[in-house]
C-alpha cells in the first residue's frame, strides 16, 4: 500500500496532537504537585505557630534591631532562575556583624561553623545552628559569620551565640531563622536543603 500525502499529513497530525497531550498532562501534573507542595507547606507553617503558642514558649527576635527582607512562604528564588519554591523561614537583616541572639532557652542540637579555608560549612546555609528548646521546638539559625557556641551547649534566651553573615547560599548578609516543630522535621529541613544544592 502506497501512503498518500494526505495520509502522512494525517499521521504527522495525529503524532502532534498525542505528543501534545501528553506534554500537557506531564505539565499539569507538575503543576498540580507544585500546588499539593505549597498547600502542604502553608499546613505546616500554620500547624507549627499552633504548636508553638499552644505549649507557651517565648520566642524572641533572633537579632536586636532588624528587618524582615524575606517571609515564610512562597517566593521566586533570590539566586535567579525565576523559579518560586517555598521559603520555610524568616530572612532579616540587622546592623552589618550584628548579634545573633538565642531565641529562647535550649541546648545546641546541631552545628555547623561557618566555611573556612578548608571546610565549606552547610552545603546552604554555611554557619548554621539549631537549637532544641525542648517539646519538640527547635529554632535554626543561617548564613551565621561566626558562633559562640557548638553543639552541646545550653542557652539562655537572649544570649549572643554568632553573628549575622553571608555564608552557604546568599545573596547578602542576613539572617535566616526558622521555628520547627518535631525532632524528624528539623532533620527533614536539613535534608530538603541539601538535596536542593546536589
Amino acid at each position: 500500500m502506497k501512503w498518500m500525502p494526505w495520509m502522512i499529513s494525517l499521521t504527522m497530525i495525529l503524532l502532534a496532537a498525542f505528543l501534545f497531550t501528553v506534554y500537557s498532562w506531564y505539565g499539569m501534573t507538575e503543576l498540580y504537585a507544585e500546588k499539593i507542595e505549597e498547600k502542604r507547606g502553608l499546613e505546616l507553617m500554620l500547624a507549627h505557630r499552633k504548636s508553638v503558642e499552644s505549649r507557651h514558649l517565648k520566642i524572641t527576635a533572633p537579632l536586636e534591631d532588624y528587618k524582615v527582607t524575606s517571609a515564610c512562604g512562597l517566593r521566586t528564588n533570590p539566586m535567579g532562575g525565576g523559579e518560586e519554591r517555598f521559603h520555610r523561614g524568616l530572612d532579616m537583616v540587622g546592623p552589618l556583624r550584628g548579634n545573633v541572639l538565642a531565641a529562647a532557652d535550649g541546648m545546641v542540637m546541631e552545628h555547623w561553623p561557618p566555611p573556612g579555608s578548608w571546610y565549606r560549612g552547610h552545603p546552604v546555609y554555611g554557619g548554621m545552628l539549631i537549637i532544641d528548646h525542648g517539646g519538640g521546638i527547635y529554632t535554626l539559625y543561617g548564613h551565621m559569620r561566626s558562633m559562640t557556641v557548638k553543639k552541646g551547649d545550653r542557652v539562655i534566651k537572649g544570649q549572643r551565640i554568632g553573628l549575622q553573615g553571608n555564608t552557604g547560599i546568599s545573596n547578602g548578609e542576613h539572617l535566616h531563622f526558622e521555628v520547627i516543630v518535631d525532632p524528624a522535621m528539623a532533620l527533614e529541613s536539613l535534608l530538603l536543603r541539601t538535596e536542593e544544592v546536589r
